[in-house]
Parts: structure tokens; C-alpha cells; sequence
């Protein structure tokens, strides 16, 4: 589990133990309660719904991370240099450059998706690569849905694509 899961359940712990101890101390005024517990207690509680209102809303609508890696099919030549300007991931409504970085695992890249890019693709979102090296020669791979989880290799068209989450 990531660090921010476990803050987010740190904090509703602690909100829900704020909230029993600030109830208890109003149902029992003469036993636990003190004017000033009363009254910053309330500010409290209300202060730690924010705070975790403002982690659920983030976590909720946080931007994907998104890795998605090209293997090349055999009999292909390792070394591709692509001609940036022209590779393009496409979906229903729109067209945004990509990226493909050279990884150190065999003849592989990593497609890398800029900021815009990034907020546009939904877990709905089929999508498709356009590629082009530097030569000219155009590459094509998808359409497919970037977050199945299925982790199979498919072949598609000249290249090959293997999807992490």
C-alpha cells in the first residue's frame, strides 16, 4: 500500500476518535467536558473533516500514472531512432505528441505522455500510437484500452505492447 493510503487512513482514525471524544465530553458536560474542550474541540473536529475531505477529493481526482512500454517483434533492428515531432498518441477527441524512451530490457520503449496528455486519457479511453522514425518509416500500434489489466503481450501491427499499471 502507498504512503499516501496509509495517511488517509491515519487521519479518518484520528478524525473518528476526535468526533467520539468531543461527543462524549458534550453528552457529559460535568464528568469530561470543560468549557474550552467544548469549544476548540468542535473547531477540531471540523478542522480534520476539511483535512480529510481535501485528501479523499485529491486522491479521487488525481492525475493517473501511466506506464506503458513498446517491444519491438523479432527480427527488427534494436536500435530505432524516431523522429519525436511525428509520434502521436490518439483517442476519441484528441491527438498529443509522445515520447518514446529507449529502455535498458531489450529492444523496448517507454512511451512517455506529457502533462496534457496525461489529464485527457480515462480509464474509458481506447486509444492508438502513430509513430514515425526519423527515415520515414510510419509504425501503428492499437487501438487498445491503456488500462486493461490484462499484462499479456498482444501483437499489434509492427510493434508489440506490454501494459503495466
Amino acid at each position: 500500500m502507498k504512503r499516501e493510503n496509509y495517511l488517509l487512513i491515519l487521519i479518518s482514525i484520528l478524525t473518528t476518535l476526535t468526533v467520539i471524544a468531543v461527543l462524549i465530553a458534550n453528552l457529559f458536560p460535568d464528568k469530561y467536558g470543560s468549557p474550552e474542550f467544548n469549544k476548540f474541540g468542535m473547531t477540531a473536529v471540523l478542522a480534520e473533516i476539511i483535512g480529510l475531505f481535501v485528501l479523499i477529493s485529491k486522491k479521487v481526482f488525481q492525475l493517473y500514472d501511466v506506464n506503458v512500454f513498446l517491444t519491438l517483434p523479432e527480427n527488427t533492428e534494436p536500435q530505432i531512432d524516431w523522429d519525436n515531432e511525428h509520434c502521436w498518441v490518439i483517442g476519441d477527441t484528441m491527438k498529443e505528441k509522445i515520447k518514446l524512451i529507449q529502455t535498458d530490457v531489450g529492444p523496448a520503449y517507454k512511451v512517455h505522455f506529457n502533462e496534457i496528455a496525461k489529464k485527457k486519457l480515462t480509464k474509458e479511453r481506447v486509444i492508438e500510437f502513430e509513430l514515425k522514425e526519423k527515415n520515414g518509416n510510419p509504425w501503428r500500434v492499437g487501438p487498445f484500452n491503456l488500462f486493461d489489466k490484462t499484462r499479456n503481450l498482444q501483437p499489434l501491427g509492427n510493434i508489440n505492447i506490454l501494459n503495466y499499471d
